[in-house]
């Protein structure tokens, strides 16, 4: 929020786009699976801040951690929440990747924050990198339905072409 000034600035010569990782609307849960940032409902407020000036701003909702983030309520909580404070897209791929070094530390915090899910992780995944959510097609269903619902934008050619406006600017840029 302290670049408010310069991202209007910006915005007055320029496409702008801003996007805020969000992988929960939970605060509690936020501050278990990303404990070195600010809460989600922080971010929601620095959303509604940048949309109330005309920034073109939303979320990336990546990632979704299988059993974790992958339920309907949270999923349609984060969307109603989103359009509430004027994201005008969310992204996600509905899964999470897991490189070879990520995976033991990961594995790791599952042991710490969630007994029994490394389990659950190790015996559907085995040693995949790419971990899409099991009920995949159901949970992008209830995405889409209710960004629809709400009119917010989730398909990237979309979201380019809304925010890629056409900018008038009186100015003209010199070299010298």
């Amino acid at each position: 929020m302290r670049d408010l000034d310069l991202l209007k600035e910006i915005k007055s010569k320029n496409n702008i786009i801003i996007k805020f990782t969000i992988t929960t609307p939970n605060d509690e849960l936020s501050k278990i699976i990303e404990p070195n940032v600010c809460v989600s409902s922080k971010r929601f407020q620095a959303i509604k801040i940048l949309s109330d000036n005309g920034i073109f701003v939303g979320i990336m909702m990546n990632p979704i951690l299988p059993f974790i983030t992958d339920n309907e309520e949270d999923i349609k909580e984060l969307v109603r929440r989103a359009h509430q404070n004027g994201a005008k897209f969310i992204h996600t791929y509905m899964g999470m990747t897991l490189r070879e070094n990520q995976r033991d530390y990961y594995f790791n915090k599952l042991d710490q924050n969630f007994i029994g899910l490394k389990e659950k992780y190790i015996k559907y995944y085995g040693n995949r990198y790419n971990c899409i959510v099991p009920n995949y097609k159901k949970i992008y269903k209830v995405f889409t339905d209710e960004c629809n619902k709400y009119g917010i934008l989730y398909d990237m050619k979309d979201i380019i072409k809304a925010y890629k406006k056409e900018i008038k600017c009186n100015e003209q840029i010199t070299l010298f």
